[in-house]
């Protein structure tokens, strides 16, 4: 709102608000006498609140793994949200916000012998950061069942109901 002087070709907007989107118009008036409005200019306001940065995965097993990062900010209220997608999977959501300072979370529940994609990013009264490039994991196979002492403790052979039956007993550890 106001009035530039002749020749005047570009303004620079403050106070605008972060990650929000504006509609600009522009109208000329000379000796009183006001052009019609210009089409509407689309503009959209970047996030101020710094990225998280150096994201990557540790420790993976068959069904964890523990993500960390590098944070962008530590300023009190400040929240950090994670989505993970398996592949060929759409982002979800996993879990709460974590609160300003934490710096790595465990992530539980995975399906083994899968290719998951984590993202990561802060919010601030409201206002997210963009989200961190994708950080990539592949779950290992579930652990093979092993046992032990296995051995056969006995066995025999009888006749029942017109056949011979075998049976045999086996314990382990």
């Amino acid at each position: 709102d106001g009035s530039l002087a002749a020749g005047v070709d570009s303004v620079v907007a403050t106070g605008l608000t972060p990650a929000t989107s504006y509609s600009v118009q522009v109208q000329h008036t000379l000796s009183g006498v006001s052009s019609s409005w210009t089409t509407s200019s689309a503009l959209f306001t970047t996030s101020s609140v710094p990225a998280p940065s150096s994201l990557g995965a540790s420790s993976v097993t068959s069904s964890s793994a523990t993500i960390s990062w590098a944070n962008g900010t530590s300023e009190t209220g400040t929240t950090t949200a994670v989505q993970i997608k398996p592949a060929g999977g759409s982002y979800s959501t996993f879990g709460s916000p974590l609160a300003a300072g934490v710096t790595s979370v465990g992530l539980t529940g995975l399906t083994p012998n899968t290719a998951y994609s984590v993202q990561v990013r802060h919010s601030l009264s409201g206002v997210p950061s963009s989200w961190t490039d994708a950080a990539s994991l592949f779950t290992t196979d579930a652990p093979a069942l092993s046992f032990t002492g296995f051995g056969v403790d006995s066995c025999g052979r009888g006749f029942s109901g017109g056949k011979w039956r075998d049976t045999f007993y086996f314990s382990w550890t």
